[in-house]
């Protein structure tokens, strides 16, 4: 697998994802979606972040409302 310095992914690649607390105290995730969102930010991938979830890309502008 290629490092993430290294890797650059196909245009085309879209990704969506979603936490789900499982196993803790409590249901709120607010501290881990700041984590994700500061490691995706550092990624320097595309992203919007939404109430569902999270969608990773290189064109955000096609799912972008404010484009």
């Amino acid at each position: 697998m290629a490092s993430p310095e290294t890797y650059t992914p196909p245009n085309h690649c879209i990704a969506d994802f979603c936490l789900i607390p499982i196993g803790t105290s409590s249901p709120s995730v607010s501290e881990t979606i700041a984590d994700v969102e500061r490691l995706v930010e550092k990624s320097g991938l595309k992203f919007l972040m939404h109430s569902c979830g999270t969608t990773l890309g290189r064109y955000m502008h096609i799912y972008s409302r404010s484009a």
